[in-house]
C-alpha cells in the first residue's frame, strides 16, 4: 500500500487537524496520521470500485473515523482516564485499540472503542471511579440481548417450518 507523502497532501491532513484543534506530541504522528488515512483511502477504493482524490478520502476519513472517535475521547471520563494527554495521541491509540477490536468483532463503533481503551490503558482510579465502565457492561449487556433476541427469533421461525412440514406429511400420510 502505498503512502502518499507529497506536501499538497500533508497540508490537506495537517488543515483539517489543524481545524479541529488536534494536537500532536509524538515525534511519528504526521506519518502516522498519513498512513491512516492512506488505508482508509484504499479501503473506500476498494468497497467503492474506484479511485477517490485525496482530498475525498481525507474528507471521508474525517467523518467516518477522525470526528466520531476524537468525540468519544473527549467525554469527561476518558479525559479524566488519561490526564495531560493531548488528544491527537490518544486518537493514534486508540484508534489502532479500535482497529484491533473490528478484527474481533466487526460492529464496534467508535464509542465502544474509546471506552474500552480507557479501561484497557486509562489511569486505574479514574477508571475504577468513573462511568466507563458502566457503559461498556450496558453495551455488552445490550449486544447479548440483541443476540438472544435473535436467537428466540431464529427458534420461532424453525418451530413454524416444523409445524408446517410436519402437518403437511402428517396429511399426505392419512390420506
Amino acid at each position: 500500500m502505498n503512502t502518499i507523502n507529497t506536501n499538497e497532501t500533508m497540508e490537506t491532513t495537517s488543515e483539517v487537524l489543524d481545524r479541529l484543534g488536534i494536537a500532536f506530541t509524538r515525534d511519528d504522528a504526521a506519518n502516522r496520521v498519513q498512513e491512516h488515512v492512506s488505508v482508509h483511502k484504499y479501503l473506500i477504493d476498494t468497497e467503492q470500485h474506484t479511485e477517490h482524490a485525496w482530498e475525498e478520502a481525507v474528507t471521508s476519513w474525517q467523518s467516518t473515523v477522525l470526528s466520531p472517535l476524537k468525540t468519544a475521547l473527549e467525554q469527561g471520563d476518558i479525559r479524566k482516564a488519561f490526564p495531560g494527554r493531548p488528544v491527537g495521541d490518544l486518537y493514534l491509540e486508540a484508534s489502532d485499540h479500535w482497529y484491533y477490536l473490528k478484527e474481533r468483532r466487526a460492529d464496534v463503533g467508535p464509542e465502544e472503542a474509546a471506552d474500552s481503551f480507557a479501561l484497557r490503558y486509562g489511569k486505574a482510579l479514574t477508571r475504577f471511579f468513573s462511568s466507563i465502565s458502566v457503559r461498556a457492561a450496558a453495551r455488552a449487556w445490550d449486544r447479548e440481548a440483541s443476540r438472544g433476541n435473535s436467537i428466540a427469533r431464529k427458534m420461532d421461525r424453525a418451530k413454524t417450518e416444523y409445524d408446517t412440514n410436519l402437518n403437511n406429511y402428517a396429511s399426505r400420510m392419512f390420506v
